[in-house]
């Protein structure tokens, strides 16, 4: 699999433009408004998590996310 990081910096804009509707946001949720693969999804949201983006965090209902 060759890895474009352009295209997952699209990812991550396409993800940061959703979340910025809700305060939180869940794996699926963000699955499902964005229409991205797991594997596209999770590149993203790694990206957003490394550049101090997001947050990845965790509650009784699970793992969810938000804006920095």
């Amino acid at each position: 699999m060759i890895i474009n990081k352009e295209m997952i910096k699209r990812n991550g804009n396409k993800v940061i433009s959703i979340m910025q509707q809700m305060r939180r946001y869940s794996f699926k949720e963000l699955q499902f408004s964005t229409c991205l693969s797991n594997t596209d999804l999770c590149l993203a949201l790694i990206l957003l998590i490394q550049e101090g983006q997001i947050k990845q965090n965790r509650d009784e209902f699970g793992i969810y996310y938000t804006l920095n």
